[in-house]
């Protein structure tokens, strides 16, 4: 679950509201080699920039663009397996959740929009 404090975030004067995006949450013990198989970008970034955000597009089976996000790992808790945030154009995240629900085959993964109405990006 994601909890902004939005008063803290205000004192950076750098905030912004972005009512058009929308955040995917992804997890589980297959989280990163799926994304991996269907991103352009390689998640191996992570490993030297755990806090940094990663822009890729999601690819089709064809390969052609389905759309263009911005990932970020969470940050690991009690979990041993990757997190992940995957942010996205509004008007995508229907057919990226069905995009994964067709390629999860068995796959130790879940994934959902999160229940956030407005996203914060410092």
């Amino acid at each position: 679950n994601l909890n902004y404090n939005l008063n803290n975030i205000r004192k950076f004067n750098c905030w912004t509201s972005l009512k058009d995006r929308s955040i995917i949450e992804l997890n589980g013990s297959d989280a990163y080699k799926f994304l991996q198989v269907i991103l352009t970008n390689d998640l191996s970034f992570f490993k030297n920039n755990p806090k940094s955000t990663l822009f890729s597009a999601i690819l089709t089976s064809q390969g052609r663009v389905l759309s263009d996000v911005i990932i970020r790992q969470k940050q690991l808790t009690n979990q041993s397996f990757p997190q992940f945030l995957i942010e996205c154009d509004t008007s995508n995240v229907k057919n990226i959740l069905e995009h994964f629900t067709k390629n999860k085959l068995r796959s130790k993964i879940t994934f959902a929009k999160t229940d956030l109405s407005t996203i914060i990006f410092i």
